[in-house]
C-alpha cells in the first residue's frame, strides 16, 4: 500500500499484524496498528499495559516472538532512563548527535533554531545531564531525536516532567517534524490517559491538520498476558 508521499493515499510507514513479544516473565500481545506517512500514532494506556515494550519492539530493541512488524523508516526512540553518560555536558551530547546526524548542514542548524526556540535547549548546554532536572533533561533526550535524521520518532511519556512551555514547545516540533522534510516521516507518541487529559495532544495535532490515530492498550498489559510457566 503506497503512494507518492503526501497525497490522497499515504505510504505505510510502520505497521503490525498479530504481534507478540516475549519477557522474562510473560509474553505480551499487541492488537494490530498502520502509520502512514506524514501522520502521528498516539498509544495510549495505563502504567503496564505494555506502552514501553511496544516502543522498544519497534524500535528494535526486542525481538517479536510472533507476528509481523514492517518499517519502511528508521526509528529514534526516546525514553526515560536511556544510558548516555552522566558526567556529559548537555551541549557536547547535542554536539555529538548532530555529527552523526543524516540531516544536511542547513536543515541541521535550522532545526538547532527551532529547539532553541521551542525547547530553550542552549539555556542547558554547560550542565552536566547529571545535574539536569527531570524536565530539562526531557527537553535534551527530546532534542537528540529531531537532531538524529531519522524518519520515525518514537517518544515514551514524552510530556511527563515537561511543564506547560516545554509541551507547546514540543507539540509544535512534531507539527513541524511532520509537515516538512523527507514524504516518509512519521511519530508514535506512547501517553497515560491523564497526559491526554491534561493537554489534549491529539486535538492540537488535528488543529494543525494532521492526521493522527489511536492504539489503546488494556491494563492488563498488552491485550493479552501469559505467565512463563518456567
Amino acid at each position: 500500500m503506497s503512494s507518492s508521499g503526501r497525497g490522497n493515499t499515504r505510504e505505510i510507514i510502520a505497521s503490525s499484524d498479530n504481534l507478540s513479544v516475549k519477557l522474562p516473565r510473560r509474553v505480551l500481545s499487541f492488537p494490530g496498528f498502520s502509520l502512514p506517512s506524514g501522520e502521528a500514532l498516539i498509544i495510549a494506556g495505563p502504567n503496564g499495559s505494555g506502552k514501553t515494550t511496544l516502543l522498544r519492539t519497534i524500535a528494535g530493541i526486542y525481538k517479536p516472538l510472533k507476528g509481523e512488524l514492517k518499517l519502511l523508516a528508521q526509528p529514534f526512540l526516546v525514553e526515560e532512563n536511556q544510558g548516555y553518560d552522566p558526567k556529559i555536558r548537555a551541549g557536547e551530547l547535542i554536539s555529538i548527535v548532530s555529527h552523526l546526524s543524516s540531516l544536511p548542514h542547513n536543515t541541521l542548524s535550522e532545526t538547532i533554531r527551532r529547539l532553541e526556540e521551542e525547547l530553550t535547549i542552549d539555556q542547558a548546554y554547560n550542565l552536566k545531564i547529571s545535574q539536569l532536572s527531570r524536565g530539562w533533561r526531557k527537553r535534551v533526550l527530546i532534542s537528540l531525536a529531531f537532531l538524529s535524521g531519522r524518519d520515525l520518532l518514537l517518544f515514551d511519556e514524552p510530556l511527563d516532567g515537561l511543564d506547560e512551555s516545554g509541551v507547546k514547545g514540543f507539540l509544535s516540533l512534531v507539527r513541524d517534524f511532520l509537515i516538512t522534510g523527507s514524504s516518509r516521516r512519521g511519530v508514535i507518541l506512547a501517553l497515560q490517559p491523564i497526559e491526554s487529559t491534561i493537554y489534549p495532544v491529539k486535538e492540537y495535532l488535528e488543529s494543525q491538520r494532521l492526521k493522527v490515530s489511536q492504539l489503546n492498550l488494556s491494563e492488563s498489559i498488552g491485550v493479552k498476558t501469559h505467565v512463563s510457566e518456567r
